[in-house]
């Protein structure tokens, strides 16, 4: 089965899960509640998983620009040694 059939199936699946709720009647609309609350903790969990997200890039970026620092402080050294040779020899 291609890729596409597998994921048209999990939507229409989805879809049809989602509207069997809805349409189903439960005492007091907890039916309602319930998807509300799922809604919650899935808007939350999100949110937590981008900070963590952000917070994991930024470190990452802060660690490739102190390697960068790093590696930029090794060629000039490099540098003035190459040109402290080249005087020596002059």
């Amino acid at each position: 089965m291609k890729q596409s059939h597998i994921y048209a199936f999990l939507c229409g699946a989805l879809a049809g899960g989602i509207i069997a709720l809805l349409l189903a009647r439960d005492k007091e609309n907890k039916t309602i509640q319930k998807i509300n609350e799922k809604i919650k903790e899935g808007s939350e969990f999100t949110r937590e998983q981008i900070e963590y997200l952000l917070t994991y890039l930024k470190k990452k970026a802060s660690d490739g620009i102190s390697g960068l620092e790093e590696e930029i402080a090794n060629l000039e050294e490099q540098l003035n040694n190459f040109e402290d040779d080249a005087k020596n020899e002059e």
